[in-house]
């Protein structure tokens, strides 16, 4: 799973540094939405909703690490304990 995630983060910060080094790309991309969102939405959205998705994936990942530390850490505290017994 964290190949996964891993994976599909740095796909992602990929996708959001091809939009800055070729922001008439997003451009594009923007213009081929449908109207009914762009009208919903301005343009400056985009790049706000990429980062955004970006740092809760992060966010995300970095809750899941504290979580699995912490139940490593649960796991190594019973086996001293049953080691002590």
């Amino acid at each position: 799973m964290k190949r996964i995630n891993t994976w599909l983060i740095s796909t992602w910060a990929a996708i959001i540094g091809y939009f800055q080094f070729f922001p008439q790309d997003l451009n594009n991309l923007w213009q081929a939405m449908p109207d009914d969102i762009k009208a919903s939405l301005p343009p400056y959205v985009a790049k706000g909703v990429a980062f955004a998705l970006f740092c809760a994936m992060l966010i995300g990942r970095s809750v899941n690490t504290h979580k699995e530390k912490k139940v490593l850490e649960q796991k190594v505290e019973d086996t001293k304990d049953d080691a002590a017994a």
